[in-house]
């Protein structure tokens, strides 16, 4: 018999995977961006570069962790109920928060991004 627990933890699951999906979709954005940004500029006296801050980095760790930690702890709650839609959603979520936070900081830290403050 499904309860009214089993159907929050599948709601948040999926509203987990919803929010690590829009951050995987910026952060691909930022490196598709990047690699124009190097291919149309390069060789040219000005280069060819994105901007990222220590602000927009700092609220994107802050909003990635959230992410990331409610993920893996909705993976062990449905883990313990047996719901596999459940869990399915939530290894998703946390795969696409953990490869979204990679890849910021791939693009981040590569000679693609110039700092500013």
């Amino acid at each position: 018999m499904r309860t009214y627990g089993d159907a929050l933890l599948r709601l948040i699951s999926a509203l987990l995977l919803f929010g690590s999906s829009l951050a995987f979709l910026f952060v691909a954005e930022r490196a598709a961006a990047a690699l124009w940004q190097w291919y149309m500029f390069h060789g040219y006296e000005t280069k060819g570069f994105i901007t990222l801050s220590l602000q927009t980095s700092a609220f994107f760790a802050a909003t990635m962790a959230p992410l990331l930690i409610g993920s893996l702890v909705t993976v062990q709650m449905s883990k313990r109920r047996s719901m596999g839609t459940s869990v399915r959603f939530a290894k998703f979520a946390a795969l696409f928060s953990a490869s979204a936070f990679a890849l910021y900081w791939l693009v981040a830290l590569s000679p693609l991004n110039e700092w500013r403050p």
